[in-house]
């Protein structure tokens, strides 16, 4: 008990010490005495140091003034003292960046399709003849279209003297109607008028049904050969290249009535060489079968056919033809006659 008493003392004596300390200092330290500050039940906001240094309100330190009674006492820093700036990170609230909003990205636009364009329908201009003619094909082959142009479609395929109907005029086209087709030729290709048609004999008149039967061939003598500038070795040269073995004594036939006739050219050279009649194109040195054949028909007179047969064919294309009448057939040809 006594103990204790003592360290009370002690404790007693010391706090008194420390309080004259803290006097002596506050009053060569412009000590001023406040009022007392009642203690506000809720505290007050938080000011940084440095603001309220600058106010001039600036509490150092408050403490009690040994043997007051509720008294605060405010220490005032000397008027030369240093006051330190505030930092700007230590109170000011720092806001958050904002953060960048990205660019609307722009949608890329779709590239329309294309759309094809219809192709325009080709348009021409047929002039009407007022009246229509006769005409016929003057080529070996030609193709019947149905437009005036090489692009159109294939009706049909027709031969030399195929007759037909001469409609209409467009350009270098002939509008024509044959085998119940309506369609389009070239002019070139196209004869107007009739298909020259020879008169028969009535002693010399051929019988349809009657198929003969090829004369032999005879050898020609050696004195009967004849040159290239002759135009037996021409006729010669054509026959090898139109027909074949068991058919050049025919074809040669063909050509000489042709000669002999008032509907043709009077001479070898232009009835060969007329227009869509005869291949004579790449002609080659002829066999000596193909000659003899002409030295049958043209030196010797030893004729095959009537003088009215002047039309041929392959024999592929059948033993038909448009407005003609058929005769017989030699080898890979077919012959007739009108």
């Amino acid at each position: 008990m006594k103990t204790r008493r003592l360290f009370n003392r002690i404790l007693c004596l010391a706090l008194a010490l420390l309080f004259s300390g803290c006097a002596a200092a506050a009053t060569t330290a412009n000590v001023v005495v406040l009022e007392p500050i009642p203690v506000a039940e809720t505290p007050a906001p938080l000011v940084p140091v440095a603001a309220q240094a600058q106010a001039g309100s600036l509490p150092t330190e408050t403490l009690l003034e040994p043997g007051g009674e509720g008294q605060l006492v405010q220490l005032t820093p000397p008027p030369d003292a240093v006051m330190p700036e505030p930092s700007a990170s230590t109170w000011e609230a720092t806001e958050p960046e904002a953060s960048a909003s990205p660019e609307p990205t722009e949608e890329p636009t779709p590239t329309p399709k294309q759309t094809a364009k219809p192709s325009p329908t080709p348009t021409y201009t047929v002039e009407e003849l007022e009246e229509y003619v006769d005409g016929f094909v003057n080529s070996k082959t030609i193709n019947l279209r149905k437009g005036p142009g090489t692009d159109y479609e294939v009706l049909g395929e027709y031969e030399r003297y195929d007759e037909l109907l001469v409609t209409g005029t467009c350009e270098e086209w002939y509008r024509v109607k044959l085998d119940g087709l309506r369609g389009y030729m070239l002019m070139e290709y196209v004869t107007i008028g009739s298909v020259p048609t020879p008169t028969p004999k009535p002693t010399d008149k051929p019988k349809a049904t009657a198929t003969p039967e090829p004369a032999p061939t005879e050898t020609p003598s050696p004195s009967a050969s004849f040159s290239e500038e002759d135009e037996l070795y021409l006729v010669a040269q054509v026959v090898y290249k139109e027909g074949d073995s068991e058919s050049y004594v025919a074809v040669a036939n063909v050509i000489y009535n042709r000669v002999q006739s008032s509907r043709f050219p009077d001479t070898i050279y232009d009835v060969i060489y007329q227009r869509n009649q005869f291949s004579t194109d790449s002609l080659k040195s002829p066999s000596s079968a193909a000659k003899a054949a002409v030295q049958q028909i043209f030196v010797e007179k030893n004729l095959l056919l009537p003088a009215e047969v002047l039309y041929f064919q392959s024999a592929s294309r059948g033993t038909s033809r448009t407005g003609y009448n058929y005769y017989a057939t030699f080898g890979g040809n077919v012959f007739f006659y009108k």
